[in-house]
């Protein structure tokens, strides 16, 4: 059940400036470890004309310009993001048989919770991508194997492999080990069902042409935050309000009528007994609570559709993405780059632990 899950607990937050302020946080603490380490070239370069080694304090007394154009800013870590999500999208739609949904946006959300506690300079989007698709093939069990996973991928396929093999069990940290994603599709059915069955009379035409519609709008909020921002329900019910609409069909009928169920407030009667003005006075709390309840559903709709909505507007090209990709050279971690020796010698050691504990 969502409502008891680690995803409402841990991966669900209250509004977009205390997902914000965690992307922030992990953005500054990758920043000031770089400073600390010195093992990049963008940290050599902002400390090399400090009298002692960087520390955390420093950090105000450093030129915040050069810094930002040293290092990936929030929204360049956004550009990257985004791009990647869409070649992810893409990477998907070449398997055959298809994947389902699920596995996808199982892939998505676990692509976005990583990137809320880490940084696109230490995990490079595209790495990033292949290994949360695989943990999510593995979760969702759609059974490949891993030569026809990176079968889909351009470029040298056992580096790919290997680099999948690399990061899984740091990604897996990042993620907490939390594994089950609730997503919209269950929702969506039960939705649907119970749409065609007590409200089918008041649709101008049949519930099965919202599908396509409505098959979009998730396939969108996929790209978007609205996964850590609420529930698979309410995003279910906002996919089909934005079909709805679309098809020019009315459905806030449904939501007040037979989800809320809220009875219609009538003024009081003129009678002296007390019983029945009590039950009146019940009738008419339970109304108003009810209506609050349908009131706040529908403006929580809105909020997922235009959440939705602006986030399907923010397109990057390539052109943006290699400059960004220059600018990364200079300012990723060593560990997680495959260029650098000290990758080559933590891939070597993870092979060597994994040769020990099988002998």
């Amino acid at each position: 059940m969502f409502h008891s899950s680690t995803q409402r607990k841990y991966w669900t937050f209250a509004n977009q400036d205390e997902l914000d302020s965690h992307r922030r946080a992990s953005h500054h603490r990758f920043i000031q470890e770089r400073l600390r380490q010195k093992d990049c070239a963008a940290a050599q370069r902002l400390t090399s004309d400090l009298d002692a080694p960087y520390t955390d304090e420093m950090w105000d007394d450093l030129d915040h310009d050069v810094v930002e154009e040293s290092f990936l800013t929030l929204r360049e870590e956004f550009e990257m993001r985004r791009f990647f999500q869409t070649m992810l999208r893409e990477f998907c739609a070449k398997f055959k048989p298809e994947m389902p949904k699920s596995t996808i946006a199982t892939g998505f959300a676990f692509f976005q919770r990583c990137y809320l506690n880490e940084s696109v300079m230490r995990f490079h989007p595209k790495n990033m991508m292949i290994t949360c698709m695989w943990i999510a093939v593995k979760v969702d069990e759609f059974h490949v194997s891993m030569e026809q996973f990176i079968s889909h991928l351009r470029g040298d396929r056992q580096k790919a492999m290997d680099i999948i093999l690399y990061n899984e069990p740091y990604v897996m940290q990042k993620l907490h080990f939390h594994l089950m994603v609730h997503l919209p599709y269950r929702s969506y059915e039960g939705f649907f069902i119970d749409i065609r069955a007590r409200y089918r009379d008041r649709l101008k035409q049949s519930p099965e042409k919202l599908r396509p519609i409505i098959d979009k709008f998730l396939d969108q909020s996929m790209f978007s935050d609205a996964l850590l921002l609420y529930s698979p329900s309410q995003i279910a019910l906002a996919a089909i309000f934005h079909a709805a609409e679309e098809l020019k069909e009315d459905l806030t009928g449904y939501i007040e009528n037979v989800l809320v169920q809220h009875p219609i407030t009538k003024p009081f009667s003129e009678a002296d007994d007390s019983e029945a003005r009590a039950e009146e006075v019940m009738d008419q709390d339970e109304a108003e609570h009810g209506a609050q309840n349908s009131i706040h559903l529908l403006a929580v709709i809105d909020e997922i559709r235009h959440h939705v909505s602006e986030s399907a507007k923010q397109v990057v090209s390539k052109d943006q993405i290699k400059k960004l990709e220059v600018k990364l050279e200079s300012c990723k971690d060593p560990a997680f780059n495959p260029e650098t020796e000290e990758y080559q010698r933590r891939l070597v050691s993870l092979f060597q632990m994994e040769v020990d504990e099988k002998f």
